[in-house]
């Protein structure tokens, strides 16, 4: 008797509305990127998770009684902060953190007046650079507590080294001390905080306060971008019709977000877009040679960097912005696939149709812009900084590794390797094309090396790109949590020396999370092992008898990662990011409309003012996973590895205290939930495999009368793969109700149903729709 899945009980959202894509009766034609966007903003301040990032003091103090041992100093109300030459920023915002600091980890109100015991914010010498800058010292002793730096910021850093020593001891207590720190990256930039930025140059009014920028510095960064389009800015030199009426405003606005993250120590660079126009615009009529070549095979046009007036003009506007805005740190210029549009970028397989580009190398092409522009916002701002990115440069460059290019770029550009893109990772059985970013293959890849090498030579700079939360392998949670690989990742880094480090562009955005917390402690000097900072970490939050068990699972978390065969099943698409989600079926018909979203980065291939890619709904799950025997025995090793890890992970809890039970359980149930991710991938690879078998079993009659008996078999073992999936399915929906950090539909770089949404969707599907499919090939094979 042939098997069918039990139809159970379908588990309803307490969503009281869906808060998602619309499809269906919603006329299409009237959806629109700001409703889009004043729908989803409301719904990300509105997330628990969002308010979570945005609340400056997450860890606590143990609770009381607090007994010091006997060569340690407490801390408590009769300490007072006196500070000295802190009056620019970030001097007043680093005195105010260490006071609610005290009050929100331990309740504990610092005195205001004059008391013997000092904690002493100072401001003292000169910084020959950056480093140096950011460079503090800790001195403790019984009455006093110093932090000195050459500036502001470099207090603020203290200050967060000493809010890190306390938590980590668990109660305010410290020893005495006399210890300098200095960090090992020049510039250090995050990403923005999850849930506030969005890509392709899209104008979103983000929900942003101090907070956001201080979220990032706590994690010891320096800078963030954020993402403009250099047509906002334009006034009515040299071109008129490029004039943009609105740019003093705009102005007003970068000069406001530039100022709030310069108030908690976060420089903001510009993730800069040239302009894209149609060829019918008015400039290109009034000046046919600043045209440039059609981006994408489609009417979409840059301005042509090879006409010297056109260049000029593109440098200079930039430059406009630092002289504008001086509180800018710098700029990223994506001079590759996307972004910092230029005739060779998109230009098609047979090179642009612009006379002027055409007949040039496209190394020069690219090296005379990003040269133009970083000299023209030097000029204005000596220290502002270019960040040149040949992020899919594959499109033009004439060898893999733009060794050609970077020997024409002038020295001080920072130039940004990715540790591990563009690698063929040999693997057991099979090849794993590292394409972006992971954290299976640890690097550093060929193309680094050989970019650091060139870089050295010409005397450039070298920022290191990595993530330090996410990967390729999920994208689809805030943190895959193995510590151990994302310290060797580190190591690896810290080994090549880069001048900068760059620790997470877009897969995911910031999210406060352990491994982000790793990479920040793991960037400065005096810091200890990765081993010894995890341990550090593992005792705070789950205190220390625990400590050692969930370092374990951390371990078999790690080992897991080394097994995952696939590099994403599709960009923010399938098991690798909806996880359970992922539907299993014979046909694509009659899929629910949760199971479908928007992908903002398509904007990419439309006009400035277009919108129309950006707000087509397409599918979020993947119609076929079609995996090698080799790499699904990979995956299968995988899985078994993060499960042992979870049943570690489960066995510490009997020795996780009462006050860190909370912090236990949001890990365990990350962990189940990316059991839950990689047991999906599992049955994908499985039914899938499968459902081919099976379509050529039965690809017409002849074939069922000679295979009906293997057919009916294939059928059998693709319905107990679904129906095992629906338990998995149902397992991670109760987590997924449980923990807001998992909800899809705060990111505002893309426009999901919440992942409950998605999950209840996938399983409500399974139970009818796809019940009624294995029921007509039933009846099919009988006949």
């Amino acid at each position: 008797m042939h098997k069918c899945f039990a139809l159970g009980a379908i588990l309803v959202s307490a969503a009281a509305m869906l808060l998602g894509p619309q499809k269906g009766s919603a006329d299409m034609s009237t959806v629109t990127l700001d409703s889009i966007f004043e729908r989803k903003i409301a719904y990300t301040k509105a997330s628990p998770f969002y308010k979570e990032l945005h609340t400056p003091h997450l860890k606590k103090f143990l609770p009381k009684p607090w007994a010091a041992a006997k060569d340690e100093i407490l801390l408590g109300p009769e300490w007072n902060i006196h500070a000295e030459g802190m009056d620019s920023a970030p001097g007043p915002f680093a005195v105010e953190e260490l006071r609610t600091f005290f009050a929100d980890a331990g309740g504990i109100k610092l005195a205001k007046g004059q008391t013997d015991k000092q904690i002493v914010l100072r401001v003292e010498g000169k910084a020959k650079d950056r480093i140096q800058a950011d460079s503090y010292t800790l001195k403790v002793t019984k009455d006093l507590i110093e932090i000195t730096s050459p500036t502001p910021r470099g207090a603020l850093y203290g200050v967060y080294y000493l809010e890190q020593l306390l938590l980590d001891r668990g109660i305010p207590a410290i020893r005495p001390m006399s210890v300098v720190r200095k960090p090992v990256f020049d510039v250090r930039m995050f990403g923005e905080v999850y849930g506030t930025f969005t890509i392709s140059g899209l104008r979103i009014d983000r929900p942003i306060s101090r907070d956001t920028f201080s979220a990032l510095s706590r994690f010891g960064a320096n800078s963030t971008f954020t993402f403009v389009r250099l047509g906002d800015y334009l006034g009515k030199d040299t071109y008129p019709e490029l004039a943009n009426p609105d740019r003093e405003k705009n102005i007003a606005e970068l000069q406001k977000l530039a100022n709030l993250a310069g108030s908690a120590g976060i420089d903001l660079y510009l993730d800069c877009y040239n302009l894209k126009l149609p060829s019918s615009h008015p400039v290109f009529k009034a000046h046919p040679e600043a045209m440039g070549a059609p981006q994408f095979g489609a009417d979409i046009r840059c301005l042509c960097p090879s006409d010297p007036k056109t260049l000029q003009y593109i440098a200079d506007s930039w430059a406009d912005l630092f002289r504008r805005v001086p509180q800018l740190g710098g700029m990223v210029a994506i001079i590759g696939g996307e972004g910092f549009y230029h005739c060779y970028m998109r230009g098609g397989a047979n090179g642009p149709d612009c006379p002027r580009c055409k007949s040039r190398p496209a190394e020069d092409v690219v090296a005379d812009l990003t040269n133009a522009v970083f000299r023209a916002i030097r000029k204005v701002k000596p220290d502002a900084e270019l960040f040149a990115w040949p992020y899919s440069a594959f499109v033009w460059s004439k060898e893999p590794f733009q060794l050609d290019l970077i020997s024409k770029l002038d020295p001080g550009i920072h130039l940004v390797s990715e540790i591990d893109k563009d690698y063929i990772y040999h693997k057991n059985g099979y090849d794993k094309s590292i394409w972006d970013y992971s954290i299976d293959f640890l690097g550093p890849s060929d193309r680094y090396k050989a970019q650091a090498e060139a870089i050295r030579k010409r005397g450039l700079k070298q920022c290191c790109k990595t993530e330090t939360a996410t990967a390729w392998e999920h994208t689809g949670v805030p943190y895959i949590p193995c510590m151990q690989r994302w310290a060797e990742r580190m190591g690896i880094i810290r080994a090549q020396k880069p001048d900068s480090i760059m620790y997470a562009y877009d897969c995911t955005g910031f999210t406060r999370s352990r491994p982000e917390e790793l990479a920040g402690r793991l960037s400065w000097t005096t810091s200890g092992t990765g081993d010894e900072e995890i341990g550090k970490i593992a005792a705070r939050d789950f205190g220390t008898d625990a400590a050692g068990k969930m370092m374990e699972a951390w371990k078999s978390f790690s080992e897991a990662m080394g097994h995952i065969p696939y590099l994403t099943h599709g960009y923010y698409i399938g098991p690798s990011f909806i996880g359970p989600g992922q539907p299993l079926m014979l046909t694509e018909e009659g899929m629910p409309e949760e199971l479908h979203g928007r992908f903002f980065y398509l904007a990419e291939g439309d006009l400035t003012e277009g919108t129309s890619e950006a707000t087509k709904l397409r599918p979020i799950y993947t119609a076929d996973i079609n995996e090698s025997p080799a790499q699904m025995d990979d995956m299968d090793k995988a899985l078994a590895l993060w499960e042992q890890g979870v049943q570690t992970m489960k066995a510490a809890r009997e020795d996780v205290p009462e006050a860190r039970m909370t912090e236990y359980q949001r890990e365990i149930d990350m962990a189940a939930y990316l059991q839950s991710c990689f047991r999906s991938v599992v049955n994908g690879n499985r039914f899938f495999t499968l459902r081919r078998q099976y379509r050529e079993l039965t690809r017409d009659a002849a074939s069922i009368n000679a295979n009906r008996t293997q057919a009916l078999d294939a059928l059998d073992k693709m319905s107990a793969i679904i129906e095992a999936e629906q338990v998995n399915a149902r397992q991670s929906l109760i987590i997924a109700r449980r923990m807001p950090c998992l909800d899809l539909s705060v990111r505002l770089d893309m426009d999901y149903p919440p992942l409950t949404k998605i999950i209840e969707a996938k399983l409500k599907y399974t139970e009818k729709a796809v019940k009624e499919q294995f029921a007509e090939e039933l009846a099919r094979l009988s006949r």
